[in-house]
């Protein structure tokens, strides 16, 4: 397939994506990040009480790349916000089509990896508070596409541009940043050490954040029980330690196919998986290490996810799906439905495009 056809597919699943999943500008976390890209545009304003979103906003390059887009494109704030929502969406999607060039032989479960992706942009992760891909523009969505990047070229044995896209990923968001560093590293390593080993070497980055909390620090953190997996339903529980299971299954079903890449990120996502379920486990138990949520390590299950999505996508595409239209609108049109309705359902007085 030619590029220019790969490009205009993608452009029009993005599209397909926006009319599912709507578009939601100032919803949640945006009282945070748009603040702060206005403050870049016009350092007058915010005289009194920037604190609030400048402590997140000195910590990303978010506000500086999209006052950039504004000032390069003399567009209005409201209209290059949605430019890049836009842009942000085609970037993930060119990113799933790039990393499962490693993973499947057939254009047809690249794709219907892709556009399951698509459909599922707005599905919850668990019990995190997040979803694979915002309906606004934020940190966490630049970070997701070059999450796959990085991810891709590891794979691919291009270590330079994956260490640039994931030096690109912290200095847009430090946190959803350093999971690819992790898979990243575990990619690299996995064929040297035993698991245990690994996983023991990986747990190095926490032990400058085992300070115990103070008092008002323990008092702010009960609010925020999506971060204690103790605190989770048991459904969320579920959706905590299934993916650990089904990637172990995709590991030896891909092995005995050889496809090698498969097997080799399984391999390295049921370690990931188990290593930051052990973070979030010595998160809601000893108080002294509740100080680990600050790097909230649950929030790794994001990158987890986008990942079962892919190979689940691309495997169903190839196994089940097979080249029968009527399978694929079974799919995909109750699916885009389904969600489409929860977008209504949870922002109802927003914009949905």
């Amino acid at each position: 397939m030619s590029k220019p056809r790969i490009a205009i597919t993608l452009l029009l699943l993005t599209s397909a994506a926006v009319a599912v999943h709507g578009y939601h500008p100032y919803a949640e976390d945006a009282e945070i990040y748009l603040p702060g890209v206005e403050k870049t545009l016009n350092p007058r304003l915010f005289p009194v009480g920037s604190d609030f979103f400048q402590s997140h906003a000195s910590l990303t390059l978010f506000p500086h790349l999209i006052a950039g887009s504004v000032r390069l494109t003399h567009l209005p704030l409201a209209y290059a916000l949605f430019a890049c929502q836009l842009f942000s969406i085609f970037l993930l999607l060119l990113g799933a089509w790039q990393l499962t060039g490693s993973l499947f032989f057939s254009p047809r479960a690249r794709w219907g990896a892709v556009a399951l992706l698509a459909a599922l942009l707005t599905m919850p992760v668990a019990g995190t508070a997040l979803y694979i891909l915002d309906p606004y523009v934020n940190p966490r969505n630049l970070a997701a596409f070059l999450s796959l990047l990085a991810i891709a070229n590891i794979l691919e044995g291009r270590l330079v541009r994956a260490a640039i896209w994931l030096a690109i990923g912290i200095a847009v968001h430090p946190l959803m940043g350093s999971f690819p560093v992790m898979l990243s590293f575990l990619l690299l390593v996995e064929k040297k050490f035993e698991p245990p080993t690994l996983a023991l070497a990986t747990l190095l980055p926490f032990a400058n954040l085992l300070t115990p909390p103070t008092p008002a620090y323990h008092e702010a953190m009960r609010f925020h029980t999506f971060h204690f997996l103790l605190q989770w339903q048991w459904y969320e529980w579920l959706g905590a330690v299934a993916p650990a299971a089904i990637f172990w299954a995709i590991m030896r079903w891909a092995r005995q196919r050889k496809l090698l890449n498969l097997g080799r990120i399984s391999r390295a996502l049921v370690i990931y998986s188990l290593l930051y379920f052990a973070a979030a486990l010595a998160v809601s138990i000893p108080k002294p290490f509740e100080a680990l949520a600050r790097v909230q390590p649950l929030r790794s299950l994001h990158l987890l996810y986008m990942l079962l999505i892919l190979v689940g996508g691309g495997l169903m595409a190839e196994h089940t799906l097979k080249d029968r239209v009527w399978r694929w609108l079974l799919l995909f049109v109750p699916l885009c439905a389904g969600m489409s309705y929860a977008q209504r359902q949870l922002y109802p007085a927003s914009a949905h495009v």
